[in-house]
């Protein structure tokens, strides 16, 4: 008897079959599945030993050994962090934690342990009434403290300061009472 089966492989290795007969369990295919529809395209894949490997059995049944020893491993890490179980000469853990020392500018950190220090290791404020502005490049930039009777304003592009022009202390004053200053 000969069974005429239609089919069809799409390109995602998936396999569609139509006929007359009908399609259980009891059916199944023999043979070789191609590489480019998933498969090896060997009935008996080789693995192939390298410096230290070996492989023994047969397939399906293979074993892949290593051999050869490690005689150190050890670690170095920045000032930030610190180690221990360096070097391991037979077995054992290395552990890496924050030692408690600042990460330094230059590495992405402040150079500081506290986030007041922090802050000032990377402000642009150098005097006593000093303002932080942004320079228009992403960066912050400082406004030195104006000088007497100035006050602070905007030319339309940036913070600066100017002579205060038509406010008088009472003026002052009752700006201060209305506005609650």
């Amino acid at each position: 008897m000969t069974l005429s089966i239609n089919h069809s492989t799409a390109a995602d290795g998936s396999f569609t079959a139509t006929g007359a007969a009908a399609w259980d369990a009891n059916h199944s295919f023999t043979g070789l599945l191609d590489v480019a529809n998933g498969g090896t395209g060997t009935a008996t894949p080789a693995l192939v030993a390298g410096t230290n490997v070996t492989v023994t059995g047969t397939w399906p049944n293979q074993t892949v050994n290593s051999s050869g020893t490690v005689t150190s491993v050890a670690a170095s890490v920045p000032a930030f962090l610190s180690i221990t179980g360096s070097p391991i000469t037979t077995s054992g853990t290395l552990a890496i934690t924050y030692s408690g020392t600042a990460l330094p500018i230059a590495n992405g950190g402040t150079g500081q342990t506290t986030a007041s220090a922090a802050f000032n290791a990377l402000s642009p404020v150098t005097s006593t009434g000093d303002l932080i502005i942004g320079d228009g490049t992403n960066s912050a930039t400082r406004l030195a403290i104006g000088t007497n009777n100035y006050v602070l304003t905007s030319n339309g592009t940036t913070a600066t300061w100017a002579a205060a022009t038509g406010i008088t202390t009472g003026k002052s004053i009752a700006m201060a009472m209305i506005f609650g200053y």
